[in-house]
């Protein structure tokens, strides 16, 4: 497929914009991007004469504008894996007060779908992920995956690629990644499971913490995430979400009063299967 090459080099323009450099002027995008200092101009103007980017007082540097930020509601608004998943983040934290996400790569980080109080979005490094930054890396080609262990692993951020081969494949047969309470330093389990299209591809994790451990088990958490992550895919890819009451029977959640033994009781006969520890 034969690109628009000008608006393959808008789109590299704006990939520069990050919060540890909000602004950028033409020569600096000149030298980033090895292009004339005038071309570098032409883009900048451009994208602020349409709404994309916004003049910095006379200084000759451009930012992000606030136009952004209506581009993300509308995604928030109509993104058809938003609306799939947001149901399910609200039931596990309200009815079982696991602290969960959807997260989602957008080719550079990692963007974590937070639901409450209201919907919110953090951006993160794949390796500071945990086992959401290793779902995420079953949906990528083999090709990227290699140099992105080779990138981090300079940042001593990232497992070695044996394991995260291994991980990827678990992953890509369906398999949760835990971690968590035999860490040095975590007082709790953290769980991540695949999202997957139509055709099987991962294109979300859905992540899921305990900050007690000792109150659930790891399996417990683990399938409590791999079932929520099954909801969402198949609201994603066919059915329409169920009612609350059904979302939470599904994924093995239990409402506030109900004994610590009954909601372990849930997940005995599932023993380890499915879900590899970190």
């Amino acid at each position: 497929m034969q690109l628009i090459s000008g608006v393959q080099h808008a789109g590299e323009v704006l990939r520069l914009f990050t919060p540890a450099e909000p602004e950028w002027g033409a020569a600096d995008v000149s030298r980033a991007l090895a292009m004339s200092r005038s071309h570098a101009h032409r883009l900048l103007s451009t994208l602020a004469a349409i709404g994309l980017l916004d003049r910095v007082n006379s200084n000759g540097h451009f930012r992000l504008s606030w136009r952004w930020f209506s581009y993300a509601s509308i995604t928030l608004a109509s993104d058809r894996l938003v609306k799939a998943g947001m149901p399910v983040l609200r039931a596990l934290v309200s009815e079982r007060g696991v602290e969960s996400t959807l997260a989602v790569w957008d080719h550079q980080k990692v963007l974590a779908l937070h639901a409450t109080p209201a919907p919110m979005i953090v951006r993160a490094e794949l390796e500071d992920s945990g086992p959401a930054g290793l779902v995420l890396m079953a949906g990528m080609a083999e090709e990227d995956v290699k140099d992105l262990v080779t990138r981090a692993g300079a940042r001593n951020g990232l497992l070695p690629q044996s394991k995260v081969d291994r991980y990827v494949r678990h992953v890509r047969s369906g398999g949760v990644l835990t971690s968590g309470a035999a860490s040095p330093g975590s007082q709790g389990w953290s769980a991540a499971a695949p999202v997957m299209d139509e055709q099987r591809n991962v294109v979300a994790a859905l992540a899921g913490t305990i900050d007690d451990a000792s109150a659930f088990s790891e399996n417990h958490v683990a399938e409590v995430v791999k079932n929520a992550a099954r909801l969402v895919t198949a609201s994603l890819v066919k059915a329409p979400l169920e009612s609350a009451d059904s979302l939470l029977n599904v994924a093995g959640l239990s409402r506030p009063g109900q004994s610590r033994a009954l909601l372990n009781s849930s997940t005995k006969n599932a023993g380890t299967r499915g879900h590899s520890p970190l």
